[in-house]
């Protein structure tokens, strides 16, 4: 649970990095049709597959005075020619949308994402063809509330809450796993809810810059008719030593308190599962604690805003029992330019890691699609309202109802130099799961996920009429259940679009795809688009 959000405030200044621009709102609706091919490159794996692709959507943005947002939405329907190929119907989309209910005091905060994500870990990694692709689930996911920023006097005054909604739904294709791997409990869908209020006074009525701060943070999620409950008290002081340059320290107390039901087991004492292969709950067992702490924390570091555009933190301390680690660089290095950094440790669930994911995402952005399967390659570049990017990749390396602590690492550049465009995006995300030590999930509890991923985009501008982008990713995925193999994957594809007239456009893709599930299955294979899209 991220509980800073307030203290900046107390800083060395607090202009966003951000670029103004004049107000402006667009809403682009179009209908799109879309012919491609995929041909496995291993012997054995079968002949070429051909997929029609029907789809609509809509692309929203807005920006002025009391709106900034962007809004990214499409449905399709994926139709493949094989002989009992299923009919597949995907929705993506992600949209952040900032509201002044109040200018500059009373703001809410929207937003939301679809798409698709690994269900398991440990199984085999996305398919560019959405048709065959196994081991994944739908995603939808979004969260709203208001944020109070006010003062008396000298006094900063701040309080916010959030609510937020995450649907699996349930998968048709399952991993394929090694024979004698534990079953996981997929989340099936949660709610999570965030309070915060804070107090405080930057520094120059004072020496030193204090802020007093609280929150309450609760996910209910099933199976298991699962709890998280985490509330925080803490005070923290700044102490300017130059005028970029501060050094900052914060001391709290928290309470975090897990809980859950039993899972319904059969007459072996073995979990019975439900068709998305989740646990389902005993409803005769009692919802016993199995996580119970109750401890101080503290943390020390230093900020550095040289200027207006540009801002780091970093600190380090004690918490969850060990030694950690948390900062935040952001910089706007010229209107067309941004680069930012992100590093966290926090316990959480998959919904509320989501939506706190989603809740730091920019309110303008470009995000990176496969033009195969409509996915997101996990990051967002900062648009051309300025801002930086962000990540939810963290949070979708696999779907679980567990409780666990989470720390990892973020960096997000881009640029666009004239008719140019490019960036890059990467990072680390480890899972440390919190389970009962005894029963279905014992196995579980104290091992570990790890993913690290890195992508990139490459576009540029031949005509007024014609664009060539080039996309490019790559995953690793390990589970620290015992003999649970590695999974990577990869994939780089190129896009050729033009233009005819206002309306009418056309695009060709070209794209080689590899997916290695260690000691099960490795595939490579080529794909091949051809499509139209309408644009009212």
């Amino acid at each position: 649970m991220r509980l800073h959000f307030s203290i900046l405030v107390t800083l060395i200044g607090t202009t966003a990095l951000t670029t103004p621009l004049m107000a402006k709102t667009t809403v682009q609706p179009y209908l799109e049709v879309d012919q491609s091919v995929y041909a496995p490159l291993d012997s054995g794996n079968g002949p070429a597959e051909t997929t029609t692709t029907l789809a609509a959507g809509v692309d929203i943005s807005a920006s002025n005075r009391r709106t900034q947002a962007q809004i990214d939405a499409r449905v399709e329907e994926d139709l493949g020619w094989q002989t009992g190929a299923p009919r597949v119907t995907t929705f993506s989309g992600l949209g952040r949308v900032d509201y002044a209910l109040v200018p500059q005091t009373l703001t809410l905060d929207v937003g939301g994402i679809g798409t698709r994500s690994n269900l398991d870990i440990r199984g085999n990694a996305l398919n560019s063809n959405p048709v065959t692709s196994s081991n994944l689930s739908q995603i939808y996911s979004i969260y709203a509330g208001p944020t109070l920023t006010t003062h008396r006097g000298d006094l900063n005054i701040g309080a916010s809450y959030r609510i937020g909604y995450t649907k699996i739904e349930d998968s048709t294709n399952p991993a394929q796993l090694p024979t004698g791997q534990p079953p996981l409990d997929v989340l099936s869908h949660s709610v999570d809810q965030i309070a915060m209020a804070n107090v405080g006074m930057r520094s120059g009525v004072l020496p030193f810059g204090w802020n007093l701060s609280a929150a309450y943070a609760r996910d209910d999620a099933e199976p298991l008719n699962q709890s998280l409950i985490q509330e925080h008290v803490r005070g923290d002081v700044t102490v300017p030593v130059s005028n970029t340059t501060a050094l900052v320290g914060g001391v709290g107390y928290e309470k975090v308190k897990a809980e859950q039901q039993a899972p319904l087991l059969d007459a072996n004492g073995n979990p019975i599962l439900d068709a998305n292969g989740g646990f389902q709950t005993d409803p005769a067992s009692p919802k016993l604690p199995y996580y119970d702490l109750s401890d101080v924390y503290w943390d020390a570091g230093v900020a550095w805003r040289p200027s207006a555009h540009t801002y780091l933190e970093a600190r380090a301390g004690r918490r969850y029992g060990s030694w950690s680690f948390t900062g935040t660089f952001a910089s706007q290095l010229d209107p067309y330019s941004s680069v930012s950094i992100n590093a966290y440790d926090e316990i959480d669930t998959f919904g509320s890691q989501l939506d706190n994911s989603l809740a730091a995402l920019p309110t303008s952005f470009q995000a990176v699609q496969n033009p195969f399967n409509g996915q997101y390659n996990g990051c967002v570049y900062g648009g051309q309202n300025g801002g930086t990017g962000g990540c939810v990749s963290g949070a979708l390396q696999s779907i679980s109802a567990s409780v666990y602590r989470t720390r990892g690492v973020n960096l997000v550049y881009a640029t666009q130099q004239g008719l140019w465009g490019y960036g890059v995006a990467g990072g680390y995300a480890r899972r440390d799961f919190l389970t009962p030590v005894t029963g279905a999930l014992g196995f579980l509890n104290g091992s570990e996920d790890q993913n690290a991923f890195i992508q990139a985009y490459l576009s540029r501008r031949l005509s007024p009429h014609s664009e060539f982008d080039a996309n490019l990713y790559g995953n690793w995925y390990k589970s620290g259940i015992v003999a649970a193999p590695s999974v990577t994957s990869f994939g780089a594809s190129g896009t050729y679009q033009h233009s005819f007239g206002n309306h009418l456009s056309g695009r060709a893709s070209l794209g080689l795809f590899e997916a290695d599930e260690q000691g099960v299955l490795q595939s490579w294979s080529a794909a091949a688009l051809l499509g139209m899209r309408y644009q009212f």
